[in-house]
């Protein structure tokens, strides 16, 4: 890459943080509870199939802005909610980008009810 592109890519990325970073707390197994800054998208909510039935799950992007790695069994608490790391992202921008799921709670669908 050319020292250009170098030095726009850190200024949109400090930029980037500093209008969109909120802070979350990560939490990694066998450790306690460490707060650090991240862009967080918006949740997206996706109906998967099983081998059992069907599962809904909200989903949403997240880059921590200053961890240069994350392990993959930790647990992201974004407002008070719990999300699950569910894959890592490669990126160019610096920093770690993961896809966090949760599953939600759904009321039992019936025939003539409400869905």
């Amino acid at each position: 890459m050319s020292y250009f592109a170098n030095l726009f890519r850190g200024h949109i990325a400090a930029a980037h943080q500093s209008f969109f970073a909120t802070s979350v707390q990560i939490t990694e197994p066998g450790s306690s509870a460490e707060s650090t800054s991240a862009v967080v998208h918006n949740t997206r909510i996706v109906t998967r199939s099983t081998a059992t039935g069907t599962v809904t799950v909200a989903t949403r992007r997240c880059r921590f802005t200053q961890l240069e790695s994350v392990r993959d069994d930790s647990v992201v608490t974004i407002d008070s909610i719990p999300w699950m790391i569910e894959e890592m992202l490669a990126t160019e921008t610096p920093g770690t980008e993961v896809t966090l799921v949760r599953t939600l709670k759904n009321e039992v669908a019936r025939d003539h009810y409400r869905r």
